[in-house]
């Protein structure tokens, strides 16, 4: 009946807005668990879904967390990092460095007077004059670019930012869709030692006592000395509310936190010879990591920062993918498609 058709819809609803910790909570209010089996839940959740999509699980949405689609293949490790793929892909490029960009306007107008000929006197006579819009775009040191057409590539994070401004302002949908997307938090802490004290495996794990978010700290350890031998290094990865946390803290804070934990497993471990940590948060040029789905907005949400403006502003990055936000895969693909509808626009009649 009508009466049980609305509660159901009340329901869906309720269950669309809920952050994915709350539906954990729900289905694990259910289970008898022992002491020992919820903390090996609660590692499994830190491990599997909040270093997986840089977010805590009270940030998630509950419906929408792990939408898209799987890729087809496994994980590699780049060795001497993604520069290799970049160097390839900006081969004869004239790319401009240190130019940061801070407004771009895409309203502007250049008028073009069109002309026909008078065949009777040879006389030439002007045509109304028609407007052709272009895109400016101004940097941090006043230089001004013009182009017939942009594709935006600043990281979901740089545009939550309000670094780079917009003129006129991006559509209504557009900045919902990037006020509700979450930008994700994954660091990783790389340390060099002068010996390898470690099991010789390419992942190991360091669990944990107490609560999810106790969980989440110094627990996901890649071997890189596995990949590459003699290196001699572990990679520590931080995800989510404790990776920002992490950044608040200077090297030396960081470093003894870091081996406090490595030397209740191994009392010998020596100090690392070398250490670097990212900080993705508080690098301007990404201010996070990666996008993240959070219970204020959908899939859809994803096709909306996917939008063009007018045949003049196009957009890509990893966000701008619903079937592969939050990986590389999704980002290059995203820029494909954005070349792609950018040229399509030069064999339109109106441009």
């Amino acid at each position: 009946n009508s009466n049980s058709n609305s509660n159901s819809n009340s329901n869906s609803n309720n269950i669309i807005s809920l952050p994915l910790s709350q539906l954990i909570e729900i289905a694990l209010n259910k289970m008898e668990l022992t002491l020992e089996q919820k903390n090996f839940v609660n590692f499994c959740i830190a491990e599997k879904i909040e270093f997986e999509y840089a977010a805590s699980c009270e940030d998630l949405s509950g419906l929408y967390y792990d939408h898209g689609q799987q890729l087809i293949g496994r994980d590699l490790l780049f060795p001497f990092g993604y520069c290799q793929i970049v160097k390839i892909l900006a081969q004869n490029l004239n790319i401009h460095f240190n130019s940061i960009v801070q407004h771009i306007k895409y309203d502007c107008y250049d008028n073009y007077d069109l002309y026909f000929s008078n065949n009777s006197n040879n006389s030439i006579n002007p045509i109304n004059p028609i407007k052709k819009k272009y895109v400016e775009i101004r940097t941090k040191d006043n230089i001004v670019y013009r182009a017939k057409k942009v594709i935006v590539t600043l990281p979901l994070g740089v545009l939550k930012s309000n670094q780079v401004t917009f003129e006129p302002n991006l559509t209504n949908e557009k900045q919902e869709a990037i006020n509700n997307l979450k930008m994700g938090l994954l660091n990783k802490c790389i340390l060099q030692f002068n010996e390898c004290f470690w099991p010789n495996t390419d992942f190991f794990y360091l669990i944990n006592e107490g609560s999810r978010f106790e969980k989440n700290k110094f627990s996901e350890w890649l071997n890189l000395n596995y990949y590459i031998p003699s290196t001699n290094t572990l990679i520590l990865f931080l995800a989510a509310d404790f990776a920002l946390e992490a950044e608040n803290l200077n090297d030396l804070q960081l470093i003894d936190l870091i081996m406090f934990k490595i030397r209740q497993v191994w009392p010998q471990a020596p100090y690392p010879l070398k250490y670097f940590f990212t900080r993705w948060f508080a690098d301007p040029f990404s201010c996070g990591s990666y996008s993240a789905t959070t219970i204020n907005c959908s899939p859809c949400s994803f096709d909306i920062l996917a939008k063009s403006i007018d045949d003049l502003l196009f957009f890509a990055g990893e966000h701008t993918s619903k079937d592969f936000s939050a990986t590389t895969n999704g980002a290059y693909l995203s820029g494909q498609l954005a070349a792609n509808c950018l040229i399509k626009t030069f064999f339109s009649s109106n441009n």
